[in-house]
């Protein structure tokens, strides 16, 4: 991707890996959501997001993960985790309630389960990115500002415009 933000990927037997290079934006929340996806398909039971090399999310990303911890708590038993928060992306993900829906870890306290598995990961690939229609990537970002609305009174405000949005859009 020319932006310079990535997502890397690996999986193991019991679980998946993602790391975010940059910023996870829109552009690159449809990989995140296929790769959950295929996560679930393929019975993993773990999805750790590292994001030691995370700048920053927007709502649309941040609402993936939203959605992704809705689908795996109707799965039972799979859990979505955050690790390497720095103080920023920690904050980002408590303003939105994200820090509810899954484990989070900040930078430097992160499990010895977590440390060892990581570590295993220097190769993660790039993930796929699809290549998606301005309709799709409509519908993207319209179902993750759903998820996050989801959260709290709050998030259905501040996301009420945007959906609205994204509605008519869609309709057109």
């Amino acid at each position: 991707m020319s932006t310079g933000d990535h997502l890397l990927v690996a999986v193991n037997e019991g679980a998946a890996f993602v790391r975010i290079e940059g910023r996870g934006t829109y552009k690159i929340s449809g990989s995140l959501k296929n790769f959950g996806q295929a996560m679930l398909e393929g019975n993993r039971r773990e999805l750790v997001l590292d994001l030691v090399e995370c700048q920053g999310m927007d709502s649309t990303f941040m609402g993936v993960i939203a959605g992704l911890c809705f689908r795996f708590r109707e799965a039972e038993e799979v859990k979505l985790v955050m690790v390497n928060l720095s103080e920023k992306t920690g904050k980002l993900l408590k303003t939105l309630g994200l820090d509810l829906l899954a484990e989070t870890h900040p930078m430097g306290e992160l499990p010895e389960a977590y440390r060892e598995a990581l570590q295993g990961y220097d190769e993660m690939e790039e993930a796929n990115s699809p290549d998606v229609t301005q309709k799709e990537q409509a519908e993207i970002m319209f179902d993750a500002h759903e998820k996050l609305s989801l959260i709290s009174p709050s998030n259905q405000a501040r996301f009420k415009d945007v959906l609205q949005y994204l509605e008519e859009e869609l309709k057109g």
